[in-house]
């Protein structure tokens, strides 16, 4: 369970104190036929998901079957994919709310 519990103060007819379970987001680095192309800020769990989701929504690959090798090291996801000139890489930062910033 990726999820962390916080004591806030609520004020409902009086002041009380109350515990919030919040969803933990960690960063995942993306590696792609060996360059970083993504640090992707995400729960740390499916990360095989999260890795073919990834490449078939940025237009990396367009199916499972362009994917020829994936390594999870940790936090740090390793892809192998088909050569292709269409790709384009980037280094890209995003968050859970798909807020990307390329540099």
């Amino acid at each position: 369970m990726y999820t962390k519990n916080y004591q806030a103060k609520e004020l409902t007819n009086g002041l009380r104190t109350v515990s919030y379970s919040v969803a933990v987001e960690d960063t995942i680095d993306l590696f792609v036929n060996r360059v970083h192309m993504a640090a992707i800020l995400a729960t740390p769990e499916m990360l095989n998901e999260l890795a073919i989701g990834y490449l078939i929504c940025e237009g990396i690959v367009k199916s499972r079957k362009e994917v020829k090798d994936i390594c999870i090291d940790g936090r740090t996801i390793h892809v192998e994919v088909e050569p292709s000139e269409h790709i384009e890489l980037w280094r890209e930062l995003r968050s859970s709310g798909c807020v990307g910033v390329r540099w």
